[in-house]
């Protein structure tokens, strides 16, 4: 998607890291590591498995963001 911000810059700004993000895929049926994360997010690799893996780590930010917007304290 154009004008999207990074996953480096949303994680940033969440105060998360690509092994949370990971970890996370995970739990959600995409399996990944670092190296390929990595290789996927700079775009060294490419394919389904790059694009599902660049596409749900962005819709899980979105979830995360959505979630703490809702938070009320």
């Amino acid at each position: 998607m154009e004008g999207r911000k990074s996953l480096h810059d949303r994680l940033r700004e969440n105060n998360l890291s690509f092994v949370w993000l990971i970890a996370t895929l995970d739990r959600v049926g995409i399996h990944t590591d670092k190296s390929e994360m990595s290789s996927a997010v700079r775009g060294t690799i490419s394919g389904e498995k790059a694009k599902t893996i660049v596409d749900k780590s962005h819709a899980v930010l979105d979830e995360y963001e959505n979630f703490i917007r809702s938070v009320r304290v």
